[in-house]
C-alpha cells in the first residue's frame, strides 16, 4: 500500500519563498553589521537599544549565548542531528511567535545606526509574517529552522564572497566568522566609532 498526505490550507510555494531572497538581503553587509545580525552578548545589545533589547529567554531553555541569529543555532543544530521535536525551542515555537517577533524586531531596532541592516531585517520581517498568517502551531519550528537554514549559507557568502584571490578567499572563508564575531561597533559621546 501506498500513501499520500496532503496538509489541507498550508501553502505548497511556502518553503520556496522561505528560502528565496536571503543572498540578496545580506549581500551589502559589512563585517559590523555581519556582527550585529550573528553575534552580540546581552550587554553589547542593551547597550546598543538602550536597554530595550536583551538575550532571548526560552521558557524551559535559558536565556541564549548571543542576541544574533548564532544564538539559535546552537539549539537548532541539536534539534536537527537528533531530530528533537520535544525540546523546549520547539515547544516554544508551537505556543507563540514570539521568537519570530524578536529576530525582526531585534534588526529593525538597529537600522538608524546601522541602515544596512533594513535589508535582512525586512527579508525576516515579510517571512516570518507569512509563517505567522498560514502555517499550523506545530509546523513553526520546521519553518524556523528553514528560514535560520537559509540565512546561514547567506550571511557567510556576503563576506567570503569579498575575497579578491583565491587565496583570499580561502582564508576569508576560514577566518570570516571569527572575524565578524570580534567586529564591534560602539557610541562613545553619541559619536559613531567603528573598529573593522
Amino acid at each position: 500500500m501506498i500513501f499520500e498526505t496532503q496538509l489541507e490550507g498550508l501553502d505548497p510555494s511556502l518553503d520556496k519563498f522561505c528560502g528565496s531572497g536571503a543572498e540578496d538581503a545580506f549581500q551589502d553587509l559589512d563585517p559590523v553589521d555581519l556582527n550585529i545580525l550573528l553575534f552580540r552578548a546581552e550587554g553589547e545589545e542593551m547597550d546598543a537599544t538602550g536597554g530595550e533589547i536583551g538575550a532571548y529567554d526560552i521558557p524551559g531553555y535559558g536565556k541564549l549565548k548571543y542576541c544574533g541569529l548564532e544564538g539559535w543555532m546552537h539549539p537548532l543544530k541539536h534539534i536537527i542531528q537528533h531530530n528533537d521535536l520535544g525540546h523546549a525551542v520547539c515547544g516554544h515555537l508551537r505556543e507563540g511567535t514570539w521568537a519570530l517577533d524578536y529576530i525582526s524586531r531585534r534588526l529593525f531596532k538597529q537600522v538608524t545606526p546601522m541602515p544596512k541592516l533594513r535589508k535582512p531585517a525586512e527579508w525576516f520581517k515579510e517571512r516570518f509574517d507569512r509563517i505567522k498568517a498560514t502555517v499550523p502551531p506545530y509546523l513553526r519550528p520546521k519553518y524556523f529552522a528553514i528560514m535560520m537554514s537559509e540565512a546561514g549559507p547567506a550571511q557567510r557568502c556576503s563576506f567570503t564572497s569579498r575575497g579578491a584571490t583565491s587565496l583570499c578567499y580561502q582564508l576569508g572563508k576560514m577566518l570570516g566568522p571569527g572575524c565578524i564575531h570580534l567586529a564591534a561597533w560602539s557610541v562613545p559621546d553619541n559619536r559613531s566609532f567603528r573598529v573593522s
